[in-house]
């Protein structure tokens, strides 16, 4: 085999290895990205419910006060994973001058600013308090797409986080 066969199969291992880390490196910086945005859901999710629940015990406002600043300073945060929609018309918005705040909302966080505003009333519809949030849920889950996501994961990693079982399979294995 002469030197330049060997330089060119080198190379060659050398590119494959490199698309291969270049590869997981993305996968980790997106995940690392995912797994941010989960925890804000999460905490964002705690707060819908939360409200929801001493709305349907008919907590005064001073009581759901604490929830209601905590989901303001979530959508606050909701900003830098939603940033606005940046509209043709510049004088869109009363806060254009404020880049954080001008364009159009992103409907994830309108959902959210709606939310609140459904919740700082005194008397809560519970049934549209629960449409907004079962809509927010729905939302994020189209951005993070779990499945996309669990099939890139097995693909880098052969591993599965997650196993297509029902209830139904549960309680027929458990002899329930």
């Amino acid at each position: 085999m002469k030197w330049y066969e060997i330089a060119s199969i080198l190379i060659s291992i050398f590119a494959l290895v490199i698309a291969f880390l270049s590869t997981i490196e993305r996968f980790s910086i997106a995940s690392s990205h995912r797994k941010e945005r989960l925890d804000w859901y999460s905490e964002t999710i705690y707060l819908l419910i939360t409200l929801r629940l001493y709305c349907k015990e008919n907590a005064s406002r001073t009581e759901k006060l604490p929830y209601l600043a905590k989901l303001s300073s979530q959508i606050e945060i909701g900003r830098f994973y939603f940033p606005s929609i940046q509209a043709h018309n510049k004088s869109i918005g009363k806060f254009q001058s404020l880049s954080a705040y001008s364009g159009i909302r992103n409907g994830i966080l309108s959902l959210l600013v709606h939310s609140y505003d459904t919740f700082y009333e005194n008397t809560v519809d519970i049934s549209k308090a629960e449409i907004l949030q079962k809509q927010f849920t729905s939302e994020v889950y189209s951005i993070l797409t779990p499945r996309v996501f669990w099939k890139k994961s097995f693909k880098i990693t052969r591993m599965r986080f997650v196993n297509n079982i029902t209830f139904q399979q549960v309680k027929e294995h458990m002899n329930f």
